[in-house]
């Protein structure tokens, strides 16, 4: 799957070069709530923060889980961590395309529309890997309680894999419909954190006796 993830970060690479030619002199590299440029690079920042952030992330997803002590090892669900990895990279793809063609998209509203549908496809695809990961150091709902209890982990990842698969779906046609984006941010706030705190909820429910 690694060798997947590879291949996003070469096209993306090779089609950012290829556009460098056509790029103007300053270009955005940052956008605000609004879509909204709110910093310009020159056009080499353009074509290379992307890429260089992507080949980072892909050799940290690709050293860590070597660098586990054994008995932590995430060898029971690599699927759902290949799955993962490459969900990033094209994530990360899309806010390249976005920062190459900003008059493809449109200005402001379509560049909002265009992140936001990318972010709900994300949470969808990692909510539903979610449930498939076993008490590990490098992915999932990773809070002091989860961490201590086979239960809580497994618990509170069915829970927020669901809430995120239905923050994803939710968030999906409002951000194609242009609904503001502080309302698509807030649902999946809400997905992130709630969680957090039932993890919390769950483990003082276990272990009534201890200090949480």
């Amino acid at each position: 799957m690694f060798s997947i993830g590879g291949a996003i970060v070469l096209v993306t690479t090779a089609y950012s070069a290829f556009k460098y030619a056509t790029l103007p002199d300053r270009v955005g590299v940052h956008f605000n709530a609004l879509g909204e440029v709110d910093r310009y690079g020159s056009k080499l920042e353009a074509v290379a923060l992307c890429p260089v952030m992507m080949v980072i992330l892909l050799a940290v997803f690709l050293i860590i889980p070597k660098m586990l002590p054994e008995g932590k090892k995430i060898d029971p669900f690599q699927k759902a961590w290949d799955t993962v990895v490459i969900t990033v990279m094209g994530f990360m793809a899309c806010v390249q395309f976005m920062i190459l063609n900003p008059g493809l998209l449109g200005t402001g509203q379509g560049q909002v529309k265009f992140m936001m549908t990318a972010m709900s496809i994300l949470f969808v695809i990692i909510g539903n890997m979610l449930g498939k990961t076993e008490r590990n150091y490098v992915i999932g709902i990773r809070t002091p309680w989860t961490l201590e209890d086979d239960e809580v982990w497994h618990r509170t990842h069915h829970l927020g894999g669901r809430l995120m698969v239905g923050a994803g779906l939710l968030c999906l046609p409002l951000a194609l419909l242009g609904v503001n984006v502080l309302v698509i941010v807030g649902i999946i706030l809400v997905a992130s954190f709630y969680p957090v705190w039932y993890s919390y909820a769950l483990y003082k429910k276990r272990h009534p006796g201890m200090k949480a």
